[in-house]
């Protein structure tokens, strides 16, 4: 397989209102706390709020940028599971201006980590699982350890530039 890079990613559902409103009770300050001193990648995913927001991705894309403590940012968009329908489910014009706007944004947020191959595909969701590059190359073992969660995945990436990598998060 070749070299594994280790990344410790930090999942944040936008900006602190929003976070904290979907992760009750708030944790964005805490994250900020933990993450101090360390080098992180950001991920988020997209969801149809953030979209009708206008701006909304470059503020979170700048706020992010700026946090020293910030070593890359990943950017996914948010896929409904089968049969699903919800208000944070992206139409097909939802994707296009979110793609436009990650290639608009690039060169104001060098630490975004995404790669034209990424964004061709983000065009396209996929029908089924069995579809879905991050479905096939990710495989993540949880456990339990005293009163924290610790979530270990291998993820592959094709259109990243490393051709594996490990990423660990403990909340």
């Amino acid at each position: 397989m070749g070299s594994v890079i280790m990344h410790n990613v930090v999942s944040v559902d936008g900006l602190p209102a929003e976070h904290d409103q979907r992760r009750a009770p708030a944790t964005y300050d805490r994250i900020l706390a933990h993450i101090a001193g360390h080098r992180v990648t950001v991920h988020c995913t997209v969801t149809r709020q953030q979209v009708r927001r206008e701006g909304y991705l470059e503020e979170f894309l700048r706020f992010w940028q700026d946090n020293a403590d910030t070593r890359m940012i990943w950017v996914s968009l948010y896929t409904p599971q089968r049969g699903e329908i919800s208000a944070e489910r992206l139409t097909a014009a939802d994707r296009e201006q979110v793609i436009q706007d990650l290639r608009r944004l690039r060169p104001i947020a060098p630490k975004l980590e995404m790669f034209d191959g990424a964004l061709d595909a983000y065009a396209r969701p996929p029908a089924s699982p069995a579809e879905c590059a991050f479905a096939r190359t990710t495989e993540c073992v949880c456990r339990r350890q005293f009163s924290r969660s610790s979530a270990r995945c291998r993820v592959s990436r094709p259109w990243s530039s490393s051709s594996a990598m490990s990423s660990t998060m403990r909340m």
